[in-house]
């Protein structure tokens, strides 16, 4: 009895190593991240991103010096990269010798304060080209309201601001007038990495199998199922 049922029960454990495929599911990331371009800095009055020319018109912009633009305010980050000292009341002009894609700003004690030591709002408008303004990291408590970056009363602000487009010129002007403070400022291009993909494996049951024992009956196994078969006589 025991060698007559031998090969049905080695046919069936064939039947349920086989009785299953591997299928992949891919699935993607949403959060945006960036690769950065950073500027250098000859002068106070001229720089360069790659082979495209900066040119600083600044009453304050001062020789530039290295600067760290890092932590949680600064994502990507720059280590000790250089840097023009603006003053958070002056503000900056640059204009690029050809139009520039998603340039980002990054910004360094900048102060928000109503009162005569400071501004609470900077216009950033643009020249040659169409681009659209955003915080991409920092700034906690600040706002973006189409070219017009509006700081929280009595904070000190770190972080980045991009323009999503192109142009060939970007202007920092303080809205009103405080004495001056030192902030920091750097000149980037962000160019948004594709969405990473992860693969993972599924297992998909194949069935429902039939199988004929020599002497009957025939029983039919639902996907996934093993069943024992039973003996008689």
């Amino acid at each position: 009895m025991k060698s007559r049922w031998r090969p049905f029960i080695a046919a069936v454990a064939i039947v349920f190593t086989i009785g299953a495929v591997s299928s992949a599911v891919v699935t993607s990331a949403s959060a945006t991240t960036y690769t950065p371009t950073f500027a250098s800095w000859g002068s106070s009055s001229s720089g360069a991103i790659g082979s495209t020319t900066i040119t600083v018109s600044s009453a304050l912009a001062k020789v530039p010096f290295a600067v760290a633009f890092t932590g949680a305010n600064f994502v990507p980050a720059a280590s000790l990269t250089d840097a023009l000292d603006i003053g958070n009341t002056s503000g900056v002009a640059m204009t690029f010798g050809s139009a520039l894609t998603n340039p980002a700003l990054y910004l360094k004690g900048f102060e928000g304060q109503s009162g005569p030591v400071g501004v609470d709002s900077y216009s950033l408008s643009t020249s040659g080209g169409s681009c659209t303004w955003s915080i991409v990291s920092g700034f906690a408590g600040a706002s973006i309201s189409g070219s017009t970056l509006t700081l929280a009363d009595g904070s000190t602000n770190n972080g980045i601001v991009l323009c999503t487009g192109s142009t060939s010129g970007i202007t920092v002007s303080p809205i009103g007038s405080g004495q001056s403070r030192p902030a920091q400022m750097t000149l980037a291009t962000l160019a948004e990495n594709p969405d990473p993909t992860t693969s993972t494996s599924t297992t998909t049951p194949v069935g429902p199998t039939t199988t004929t024992p020599p002497d009957g009956p025939t029983t039919t196994t639902p996907p996934g199922d093993l069943v024992t078969p039973s003996f008689t006589g």
